[in-house]
């Protein structure tokens, strides 16, 4: 009796059709990225990259949006990354200038005086990669933000806290920066650093299976 190539291998059913990728590989350091999107479910793959933030236009929208392709593609082309590819970059604008995250405390402070008692503007770049089906989306997204009068002592004060670093704008708006925040038009996640409501269009743009995640 022949038994056919005894060498042929057995694929086990599962392998032969794999459960769709869900994966969501995030082209970021950002704990606060990373959080928004665990805490809606999402299994991530946290992927930071490092290329030029430096800024090479004076449109706000525009190099929040070249940004956070720099970071998407820079992702995509590792090796270790979903199907699913978020890159997002965040910047402050007030008048014409461009406030990234601030290098020092110095320049922390210098941010928080022009920032007191005005109203600037928080833009994020978001750009989502589809390995799979080869598609890509882009937005950038902005809201309005109204800082109150802060004193010399409340700068100070804030500036211990450290929240500045590494904060686009120079502080926090999910933590002591509450404080200071007047008025807001806008969506709020978008100053924490993803707007949320883009992100899920995106997704559903893509028909991503939303269904696939855990409860």
């Amino acid at each position: 009796m022949q038994y056919g190539n005894m060498n042929q291998q057995i694929i086990p059913a599962e392998q032969k059709n794999p459960p769709p990728d869900i994966r969501i590989s995030l082209a970021s350091a950002s704990p606060q990225r990373s959080a928004m999107l665990s805490g809606l479910g999402f299994p991530l793959l946290q992927r930071p990259q490092h290329i030029d933030e430096s800024l090479v236009s004076d449109r706000i929208d525009e190099e929040a949006l070249r940004l956070a392709r720099l970071k998407a593609e820079s992702c995509l082309s590792g090796k270790d990354h979903g199907r699913w590819i978020l890159g997002v970059d965040t910047l402050v604008g007030i008048g014409s200038q461009i406030l990234g995250k601030p290098a020092d405390r110095d320049e922390a402070r210098e941010t928080l005086i022009a920032l007191e008692g005005e109203i600037h503007t928080v833009w994020s770049g978001i750009v989502l990669l589809d390995t799979l089906g080869q598609r890509s989306a882009m937005k950038a997204v902005c809201t309005e933000v109204a800082f109150s009068s802060m004193s010399h002592e409340e700068i100070e004060w804030y500036l211990d806290s450290g929240e500045w670093d590494g904060a686009a704008g120079a502080y926090r708006i999910q933590e002591r920066g509450a404080l200071f925040i007047h008025a807001l038009k806008g969506s709020y996640h978008n100053v924490v650093g993803l707007p949320i409501q883009t992100f899920y269009g995106m997704l559903r743009s893509f028909n991503y299976p939303f269904h696939m995640l855990k409860r």
